[in-house]
């Protein structure tokens, strides 16, 4: 095996157990989790790995992926269904720390967010 593998291999780990917490805290169970990842490897590579500016055929994506040309074309139809967004939910929570660390409303003089009572005189 070579090194530079190996250490890719380390750190896929790494940062997939990490990823795989988030998952697992969420409830997503492992078979979900792979065949979303599935239809994730086809869909990026028919749009970024195919020739010549056009879209990989389902045999370059086989090939790439290795899985069998009739699940690519099964993936390739479900996807199709799919609705897909650039826009990533985040969870309410995640809204309103990102508000908080970055709207002068909620702000010191610092620059620093200041505590915020749970009741009380505004900003709260």
């Amino acid at each position: 095996m070579d090194y530079h593998d190996d250490r890719k291999r380390q750190a896929l780990r790494q940062h997939f157990a990490v990823f795989a917490d988030l998952l697992l805290t969420d409830g997503v169970d492992a078979p979900t989790l792979l065949h979303e990842a599935k239809i994730g490897f086809v869909k990026a590579a028919r749009e970024n790995h195919g020739r010549n500016g056009k879209p990989a055929s389902i045999n370059r994506i086989s090939e790439l992926t290795g899985m069998s040309r009739k699940h690519v074309k099964q993936l390739l139809d479900e996807a199709s269904q799919l609705q897909w967004s650039d826009e990533i939910a985040a969870p309410f929570e995640a809204d309103v720390v990102a508000k908080w660390v970055t709207s002068e409303e909620y702000l010191d003089e610092s620059g620093q967010p200041r505590p915020l009572p749970l009741d009380g005189e505004p900003p709260s």
